[in-house]
Formats: C-alpha cells, sequence, structure tokens
C-alpha cells in the first residue's frame, strides 16, 4: 500500500482518534488483471475490492457506529454523489450528518 495518498497523514489521524475508523479500498476487482497491471495495482492486495457499498459498510461499521457516525466523503463528483445516495437510502443518515469535499476536473 506504499501508494496510497495520504496513508500516513490518516495514520496521524487515527492515533489522535481512536472514533475514527479507515478502510482502505481499490475500484479494481481481482479479476481485473490486465486494468490493475496497467495501473500499477499490487496483486497481493488483501483489502477490499470493488465500489465502496451497502456491504463493505456494514461489514466495517456496527449498527451503533452507523447510527452516531458522522460522515465524510471526498472524492469526485459522481463518487460523492453514489456515496450520499447509499448513505441516505441504504442507512438513513441525515444530511447533517454527512461531509462532502468534491475533486473537480476528473
Amino acid at each position: 500500500m506504499s501508494n496510497t495518498l495520504y496513508k500516513e497523514e490518516f495514520g496521524e489521524c487515527l492515533n489522535k482518534n481512536k472514533n475514527l475508523k479507515v478502510v482502505y479500498t481499490i475500484t479494481e476487482k481481482e479479476d481485473d488483471n490486465q486494468t490493475s497491471s496497467a495501473i500499477g495495482v499490487n496483486k497481493e492486495w488483501k483489502g477490499e475490492r470493488g465500489r465502496t457499498d451497502k456491504a463493505i459498510l456494514t461489514k466495517h461499521m456496527k449498527d451503533n457506529e452507523v447510527r452516531n457516525s458522522i460522515f465524510y466523503i471526498c472524492g469526485p463528483p459522481d463518487m460523492v454523489n453514489a456515496m450520499k445516495e447509499l448513505l441516505h437510502e441504504g442507512f438513513q443518515i441525515p444530511e447533517d450528518r454527512i461531509r462532502i469535499e468534491e475533486f473537480t476536473g476528473y
């Protein structure tokens, strides 16, 4: 995971705030070998693969964590909108518990 952006900074945040949880994922599926090789994804990746969905969130968060968390979504507009929709529709998370930051220009 040496190519993970801001991994060191996230690690510092995790050390300061024990309530923070970070789950690293890559979008490429395991059988996506051609794409993965082209962008240098480690074939030994043992973390989550695929788009973040309800299954990934429920795997890494207990019900009380979902009910009491503030969610921070950061990325390209389409991803941010998909995650907001998932949180609203899949978990009934109110707007005031979702923070967003969009990367434009993609």
